[in-house]
């Protein structure tokens, strides 16, 4: 799960699943006010966060959600640290991966195989990740960046899925097209990341410990999966739902689901 051999990063993200029961975001938003030029929640984090294991196996899928709570958690002046210990153990129950002796346990082997985003948000919202929950999510046209932009406004960020080509192994901005060879969709693999923070230029990423930047266009052509989640710690923020988002609504659907 390693993409490739890129030092210090790993990937991990299973394709898209799929599940009709699936709840949409735009279902819920109901006159929303257009979303501001820029937002950035992110801010509240250091620039490095823990990696969570992340440059050694592919539980980038767990790591996202975690980097999600850490930043809801922050806007309240709280500080969620969970150890890398339980985090792994997360992945492990929902990938099947076992942990070798080697290397404080947490390399790669044969049952390294990652995981997909919606089985992560099942169990987020059911049995917790870290011991957090989230209430509900909601699935988001990943295509449609005012809806990502209004989410990340409402909600404190975006759990994010995408097909990273090979030129995303670099530190430098992600700004380049879709294109042949290591700029391909899905070249260097799948991986998972949270979105917290964006202007008109794009988003930033938080991934392996770090803000990542990129552009619409990049974004566009890359993203391909994209979750709002209703956590408890962001409605402490101001003991609020998110305004304009008709919150029993998606309560009433997810009974009807569950």
């Amino acid at each position: 799960m390693s993409g490739g051999g890129l030092a210090g990063k790993a990937l991990g993200r299973l394709p898209p699943r799929v599940d009709a029961r699936t709840l949409r975001f735009a279902k819920y938003a109901r006159e929303l006010v257009a979303p501001p030029p820029a937002q950035d929640w992110d801010c509240a984090l250091p620039l490095r966060t823990p990696l969570y294991a992340n440059d050694r196996i592919g539980d980038c899928a767990i790591v996202s959600a975690v980097s999600l709570a850490q930043t809801w958690s922050a806007q309240n002046g709280a500080h969620f640290n969970p150890s890398v210990t339980d985090v792994v153990a997360d992945y492990s129950a929902v990938s099947g991966y076992r942990p070798t002796v080697e290397y404080a346990g947490f390399t790669t082997n044969e049952t390294d195989r990652g995981c997909d985003m919606l089985s992560v948000l099942t169990r987020w919202r059911k049995l917790g990740i870290a011991d957090r929950k989230i209430l509900a999510f909601v699935k988001i046209d990943h295509d449609d960046i005012e809806q990502i932009k209004t989410a990340i406004r409402l909600f404190g960020g975006v759990y994010v899925g995408a097909s990273l080509p090979r030129t995303a192994g670099s530190d430098a901005p992600w700004v380049g097209r879709a294109g042949k060879g290591d700029a391909s969709i899905g070249s260097w693999g799948g991986h998972a990341m949270s979105c917290a923070t964006y202007d008109r230029f794009g988003p930033w990423f938080r991934t392996w410990g770090r803000r990542q930047r990129a552009s619409w266009l990049w974004w566009l052509d890359y993203v391909d999966e994209v979750y709002a989640c209703l956590s408890a710690d962001w409605i402490a923020r101001d003991g609020f739902a998110p305004n304009g988002f008709d919150l029993s609504a998606l309560r009433s659907d997810l009974q009807a689901i569950n």
